[in-house]
């Protein structure tokens, strides 16, 4: 079976997250998707490994929009959840900012349920992206803990 990178999981996510959904909803949905995207190409490489880091550069020689959500699997992109909930990415409109934080927890749980990780390697991740959720739903965009990406 062939694991699906971060670009394959996002559509697939969008998609069923989209499914049935008024156009104001789905126009909130990608609006997040289009800032979880740009995320990533900023700081996906703090949660990838040396060779994918490696990877990435020769991808980003060949095309470089994009290159981040290529190389990423679910695992890279559980890591870097929770700092897409912090400053400066977390959105300022309210309407706009509860759905980047409600769309990021549905991301974290679906990635889990369509088993696309083993649930028991990843747990620190999704304690932190559930902590990064609260911290955003109560108001805070600054975690007073340091972000220090992928650790292993």
């Amino acid at each position: 079976m062939m694991i699906p990178n971060v670009d394959e999981i996002l559509a697939r996510f969008l998609k069923a997250s989209c499914n049935a959904k008024q156009l104001s909803t789905s126009r909130r949905y990608h609006q997040v998707d289009a800032r979880l995207r740009k995320y990533l190409e900023a700081a996906g490489h703090r949660f990838m490994d040396e060779e994918k880091v490696q990877l990435l550069g020769l991808e980003q020689a060949y095309q470089l929009d994009g290159a981040s959500s290529r190389i990423m699997d679910a695992e890279d992109l559980l890591y870097a959840l929770p700092d897409f909930l912090r400053d400066p990415w977390l959105m300022f409109n309210h309407w706009d900012k509860r759905t980047q934080i409600a769309q990021t927890s549905r991301l974290a749980q679906w990635v889990c349920s369509q088993r696309l990780v083993d649930s028991s390697l990843v747990s620190c991740a999704m304690i932190e992206t559930r902590l990064a959720v609260d911290y955003a739903r109560r108001g805070y965009t600054r975690d007073p803990r340091p972000s220090w990406g992928k650790s292993g």
